[in-house]
This record gives structure tokens, sequence and C-alpha cells, in this order.
């Protein structure tokens, strides 16, 4: 079974992460600290150029171990527009979770909803897997709405099912099955650099 490294929709590009992204991920993540930090612990004030440093180097590993990050860039600017990827594999029950974040400048564009049909189509062609949930705060009306459009199916409400800023909040949970797959928009097939 091949493992692609990029998955494109003609729009956007999902692509593994490279050392040479460190920049510009940094700063889409500095743009978009006020919206990111209110549901995501990692993203807050005081987060450094180093903590993008850190995080994009130990990409290569991670994606060994078995968790798929993906920067998501705009395929006719090249732009850096967030990250998506799947994650939390169980590969006795052939599932895992899938999320997202997309730069500020960037929202309201479907760009999460792109990314989330490439990343989940990954997981089902690529991974093999049979099941990928989104788990979002329930107040983060903005991931729900993403989940909504791709068609996942609404779950219910996991009870302080997310740590965020050490406290327990409520989580939607929502889920993709292979069966989702024939609705997918078409991947576009492409040249991409290898990464690291």
């Amino acid at each position: 079974m091949t493992v692609r490294a990029s998955l494109c929709d003609g729009v956007i590009r999902i692509r593994q992460y490279r050392v040479q992204d460190v920049d510009a991920v940094h700063e889409a993540t500095m743009e978009s600290v006020a919206e990111i930090s209110v549901w995501e612990d990692w993203c807050h004030p005081e987060y450094r150029h180093r903590d993008t440093a850190t995080w994009v180097g130990a990409q290569a590993e991670m994606w060994h171990n078995g968790a798929h990050a993906f920067l998501i860039e705009d395929v006719a600017t090249g732009t850096a527009l967030g990250s998506s990827g799947i994650n939390k594999i169980d590969p006795r029950h052939r599932n895992a979770n899938l999320g997202y974040w997309v730069r500020t400048s960037w929202t309201r564009r479907g760009v999460a909803t792109r990314a989330t049909f490439l990343a989940a189509r990954f997981a089902f062609e690529d991974l093999d897997l049979i099941r990928v949930g989104i788990v979002a705060a329930v107040g983060n009306a903005a991931s729900r709405r993403v989940a909504e459009r791709v068609g996942a199916r609404f779950e219910g409400v996991l009870h302080h099912g997310l740590m965020v800023h050490g406290e327990g909040r409520d989580a939607a949970l929502y889920s993709l099955t292979r069966e989702d797959l024939p609705r997918f928009p078409p991947i576009v097939e492409e040249a991409v650099p290898p990464p690291f």
C-alpha cells in the first residue's frame, strides 16, 4: 500500500512538513493566536519561533510512528494556510482522529473543508482505515461547521471530552466512514518534492 506525501484537489494541497516550512508555519500560527488559543493549548500568546521549529522538526519521526500531520497550502501561491492531520490511530479497530486549523486570513474560504476531504481520503485510501472521528469543543462553531459541511455524522456530546487550559470541556463527536469516500471530491495528481 502506498502512503502519499501529498494530496491535492487543484485549489489546495495537503503535504508532509519540510524543515524549510518553519518560518511560514510560524507566521500562520502567530497570525491566528487569538482565534486558535481559545480552543487549543498549544497555541498561546507566548508561542515562539523555536516552538514551531521543534514541532516541524519532529514531524518526520512522528510520521513514521503513525501520526500524519500535513501542511495545508494554496496551490496557486504556495502560501501556508494551516494544518490538518490524522492521529490517534487505532490499528486494531482501524480508526483515528482527524484535526485541522486554518490561519485567520484564510478562514471562511472553504480551506478546512477541502483539507478535511483530502485528509479523510488519505486515511481511507492510504492508511486503510474504516472510520475517522472529528472532535470539536461544543462551542467551537467554526470547527463544527467544517464537520457538517463534509457530511460527517454527529454522534453526540462527550461530557468533558476535551481538556483545554486545564479545564474539561464538552466535545461534539462527528464521524466519517469508508462508505463516505465515493462522494468526496477527486484528487489531482501532481509531482511534489519529497518531504524533509
